[in-house]
Order: structure tokens, then sequence, then C-alpha cells
């Protein structure tokens, strides 16, 4: 994932849904935020959002995990349902949240403007020597902090 702005602050992240499920809710969430989760059942995607809210929110500051994940409490606009957009008054910025291929969300915030409301995937194909096998599905680099 990769974001730019000129005259503005920028912080994106990226999670794989399943990864973010298996936490339990205490962990990273609010109580306003997870008193308003949908009461009808878990809702991996959703809380999968809230956590790339979060850390794109902590990397748009500068201050990174050590600002703490329940520290950073986000507010939907309308439905939270991905595509959604969020505030929070952790820091100033839009951020807005989308689903990437392959069971990924994403979220990017901006200080000064509008974030994009779609995501743009690019793929690149490799060339590979004739014996190594082709992957079926494509791979989404992720950075280690």
């Amino acid at each position: 994932m990769a974001a730019a702005a000129l005259g503005a602050r920028v912080g994106v992240d990226v999670e794989e849904t399943s990864r973010v499920s298996v936490l339990p809710d205490r962990a990273f969430l609010t109580p306003d935020e997870i008193s308003a989760l949908p009461s009808a059942g878990p809702d991996a995607e959703h809380r999968a959002a809230l956590w790339v809210l979060k850390e794109a929110a902590m990397k748009l500051t500068g201050e990174g995990m050590r600002a703490g994940m329940k520290r950073v409490g986000f507010h939907g606009q309308g439905e939270l349902r991905v595509p959604f957009s969020a505030h929070t008054p952790y820091t100033a910025g839009e951020f807005n949240v989308s689903r990437l291929p392959g069971g990924y969300v994403c979220a990017v915030g901006v200080s000064a403007g509008v974030p994009p409301t779609t995501s743009t995937v690019l793929t690149a194909g490799l060339e590979m020597e004739e014996e190594e096998e082709q992957e079926a599905e494509s791979h989404i680099w992720r950075s280690v902090n």
C-alpha cells in the first residue's frame, strides 16, 4: 500500500480481515466502538476496518504504535459498512476504508484534502525462470514494523 499527498501528512494501513477477527475486541477497540458494533453477530470486516483506521491515524501523526490502539477512537459517517469514511478526535484528518482483493481491508488518511474513496490495485508481472511455478494468487506486500 502506498499513498502520497502534497502539502499534507498521509497514513495508510492494510490488514487481512481474518487476522484481526481472532483478536479480542477489548485489545484494540474503545468502549464506544464496542457498543457501536452491529448486534447481529460478529462482523469481522468492520473490526478489521477499525484496526486499519487506527494504524493509519497513528502513522499519519508519526507516533506509531506507541500511541496505543485504544487511545485512538473512530466515528463512522453513516452506515459502517466497507467502504466508509470516518473521523477521529485523535488527529485532524479525513479517513476512508475500502476492500482489497483476497480478504484485505485498507485505510488511507490525509491531514488535508480528501483521501480516495476507492483503492486502485496495480499488479506487475515478474519474469520467472521456466522451472519456477507461478503462484495462482497475487501477493500484497506488507511492511514489517
